[in-house]
């Protein structure tokens, strides 16, 4: 795993007798840093100009180090010191090299030479800033051909990684705001000179040195009323080669969506098509603490908080009420007269309850309201009339205004005499049927 930038570097150049790409060239997030030799003129290059350039960086230290440095590179082979390079740290020449010489004119470049005039480690305090300097020059225009400087920069941390933050979110976990129970939460952080990060409670090994997890399931599962919310605790080691150290976050989770069985109360003797509203009750926080869901079931819809919006689902929070809304079905259209029923149900988080609605049965008798007839014959004066002696007397017109049930088939009309006959005229038209037999009571 890569250690974090350790000191930041930042770096200003310049130079003079040389075109790009050679100079100064730097890479390696700024810990290297070299000096590319033009080719000069009398070995076939372009370049007659003394070369020269100075690169100076200030070094922020956020942690204890040691700085190693090593100049090495290729140079001339004519005559030593045409070309030099000098290390200078918070004012001090500590690192020199040069070109080694031997009269070998335009011959492919050899090592340069480097002397160490102050040696090694560096030291940089923590939240210190240091003078970092190099400086190179060539003595003349003669004989470079090949030839590069390069210094090179490594840190050593002296001391263990620093936790500046670990903590998780969302946290407490609420589930949201879709009423399904969730555990699940990411862990962030924020460290300084770990080369391992791991989170205990079985996350493992972290990828990532400076970033966050992806999401974790922590398990957990609250008990509203008594254990709520469920917590546990995460350990982030973070471990360097100067030791470890540890913090820790503890995560909440609000997510019992599973109230305590509920019934809803049997709804008899209902009028036909209506609407009707039953108050389930107060969903009270000692049952659920977080967003629960809540369904109407077989064409029932929802409400809370006696307000008017229905809904078929919804969520609620802890401590509002429920109400259910339903309609009764019509009359049953069997002639006996029953009543009608069906079932609705509500939905709470994890409890269904249902209820039966029913629909009274409908009046499929006539209050009868027709007088006696009293002392009433068929004509008046029945021996001047040549028909059977035995004739019908008609009695007043009975509305029939106390049946309920619609059904095309009708009720059936019956008598106790099974002499009787009767007609029926519609409401509302002027024509009469024909008479009719009728079965005897």
């Amino acid at each position: 795993m890569t250690l974090p930038p350790a000191v930041l570097i930042d770096w200003t150049t310049s130079q003079s007798g040389v075109g790009a790409p050679f100079g100064w060239n730097i890479s390696n997030g700024g810990n290297t840093i070299r000096f590319d030799v033009q080719d000069s003129f009398n070995c076939g290059g372009p370049n007659n100009n003394i070369q020269s350039g100075t690169a100076f960086a200030a070094l922020s230290a956020q942690a204890r180090f040691n700085m190693t440095v090593s100049l090495t590179g290729i140079g001339e082979r004519e005559d030593p010191n045409y070309e030099n390079m000098t290390l200078n740290f918070n004012g001090t020449n500590i690192i020199t090299s040069t070109s080694s010489g031997g009269g070998l004119g335009c011959a492919a470049g050899g090592p340069v030479v480097q002397t160490i005039l102050v040696p090694g480690p560096y030291f940089l305090p923590k939240n210190s800033d240091n003078a970092f300097q190099l400086t190179f020059t060539t003595r003349d225009e003669l004989y470079h051909i090949g030839c590069f400087y390069q210094c090179n920069l490594t840190f050593t941390l002296l001391d263990p990684p620093d936790i500046f933050e670990f903590y998780a979110s969302p946290n407490p976990q609420t589930s949201g705001i879709t009423g399904i129970p969730s555990a699940n939460t990411v862990f962030f952080w924020n460290t300084f000179g770990a080369e391992t990060l791991s989170i205990n409670q079985g996350v493992g090994n972290l990828s990532s040195i400076s970033g966050s997890t992806g999401t974790i399931d922590t398990g957990l599962q609250s008990i509203a009323g008594s254990v709520s919310p469920a917590t546990k605790t995460y350990t982030l080691t973070a471990a360097n080669s100067a030791g470890t150290t540890t913090a820790q976050t503890t995560v909440s989770v609000y997510n019992d969506n599973d109230p305590s069985a509920f019934t809803i109360p049997d709804q008899t003797n209902l009028e036909p098509n209506q609407s009707y509203i039953i108050n389930v009750g107060t969903i009270s926080s000692s049952v659920i603490d977080m967003i629960t869901s809540v369904t109407g079931l077989n064409g029932a819809t929802v409400s809370k908080n006696n307000t008017t919006s229905w809904n078929t689902k919804m969520t609620i929070d802890p401590n509002n009420s429920v109400q259910v809304r339903f309609f009764s079905l019509g009359f049953n259209q069997s002639p006996e007269g029953l009543t009608n029923s069906t079932t609705y149900g509500v939905t709470i988080g994890t409890q269904t309850a249902y209820f039966t609605a029913t629909t009274r049965a409908p009046d499929v008798n006539e209050t009868f309201n027709l007088p006696d007839e009293v002392d009433r014959v068929p004509y008046p004066d029945i021996d001047t009339i040549d028909e059977p002696s035995e004739q019908y007397i008609v009695s007043n017109t009975l509305s029939v205004d106390d049946i309920e049930l619609i059904n095309p088939s009708g009720v059936e009309i019956r008598t106790n005499n099974g002499n009787a006959q009767i007609r029926k005229k519609i409401t509302g038209t002027s024509t009469w049927g024909p008479w009719q037999d009728v079965r005897s009571i």
